[in-house]
């Protein structure tokens, strides 16, 4: 993990295309890392599981939010995470945000929140996200950003941001 804060100049949102499809996968396995050790799995079973996961993930976006828009966030030029999002008449949506560990805590997932809130201020909706009920820092960093849990959602809570009146 990186210790200073990101320069927000450098962080940029590009569309996902088909040549990620090898980061993005090892981003899923990052973001599931604690599950390895639980669940007992060898480097190659691991591989395996987050290979189908992530694209089982991939397909139930695709045919449920078929006009959603999947980012690569870049940091000076490189993939470091990736951004999903939906948006509808009444909602702006983020069905997935995820920052690789080695650059959480710098102000990058922050800045991509931020960028969410203005447009979101912008077009008069809430932003909303479903965070796991045991991601204690996802919750964190929502709550202090001016989200509120307003419901429960299997293993999650919805989280909403609303615009300023």
């Amino acid at each position: 993990m990186l210790s200073e804060q990101a320069n927000t100049d450098s962080i940029i949102l590009r569309p996902a295309r088909p040549a990620d499809e090898v980061f993005l996968i090892e981003l899923y396995g990052d973001a599931r890392r604690q599950e390895k050790e639980a669940a007992g799995f060898t480097s190659e079973e691991w591989k395996t599981f987050i290979a189908i996961q992530y694209t089982c993930q991939k397909r139930f976006y695709g045919a449920q939010f078929p006009d959603s828009d999947h980012r690569i966030i870049l940091l000076d030029g490189r993939p470091i995470g990736r951004a999903w999002v939906w948006r509808t008449e009444e909602e702006i949506r983020i069905l997935d945000l995820t920052i690789h560990s080695r650059h959480r805590n710098i102000g990058i997932g922050t800045d991509i929140l931020r960028r969410y809130q203005t447009e979101a201020n912008a077009a008069g909706k809430p932003l909303t996200h479903k965070v796991f009920y045991t991601n204690r820092a996802a919750i964190r960093l929502y709550e202090r950003l001016g989200f509120t849990v307003t419901g429960e959602a299997g293993a999650h809570y919805v989280m909403e941001w609303f615009p300023k009146a």
